[in-house]
């Protein structure tokens, strides 16, 4: 099936393959769908953490250092 989304490829550890198979197989779905769901439901905090990232990198450089609330 072709899709347009950009793809990624991960290695994973032999029991995140084993626990991803085993909920493959539970859901009936594809183990690349449980990861796309659990990052998915990731994406608020990650996109603070990536917020916070940005705020201490810029702060760093002393782009605005006195608007950086510690």
């Amino acid at each position: 099936m072709a899709t347009s989304k950009p793809r990624i490829t991960i290695s994973v550890t032999p029991e995140q393959y084993a626990l991803l198979d085993r909920l493959s197989s539970l859901k009936g779905g594809a183990k690349s769908t449980i990861v796309t769901d659990v990052l998915e439901a990731s994406v608020p905090a990650l996109e603070r953490a990536a917020d916070l990232l940005q705020a201490l990198e810029q702060a760093r450089k002393g782009d605005y250092l006195e608007d950086f609330v510690f």
